[in-house]
């Protein structure tokens, strides 16, 4: 039998700084459709990327075309999604559960 395990953490504090400079276009002709505008996005957290993660796992190999795996992820302070019109005055901070 042959076992591999595997592990990962990443912990930081994601988030934006300054201004964004944001102008929306039409997905099919690539035509700008509003006006350019700034936006205070300084101190938001990045949506859709937790401040925290860590997994493991393993694989066990038990003979000649078996094997079993596993792997398991935790998250933390994961914050809820951000559009770049959400400025730092509009922004709540709100974890996702």
């Amino acid at each position: 039998m042959v076992v591999t395990s595997r592990g990962f953490i990443s912990a930081g504090s994601w988030t934006y700084k300054g201004e964004a400079v944001v102008s929306t276009y039409n997905a099919d002709t690539n035509e700008q459709i509003g006006e350019t505008s700034t936006v205070n996005r300084d101190g938001i957290k990045v949506s859709t990327a937790p401040q925290f993660t860590a997994g493991m796992g393993f694989d066990a190999k038990l003979t000649t075309g078996l094997s079993i795996d596993a792997r398991i992820k935790y998250r933390d302070n994961h914050y809820e999604f951000t559009n770049e019109n959400t400025s730092i005055e509009d922004y709540a901070g709100a974890q996702l559960r």
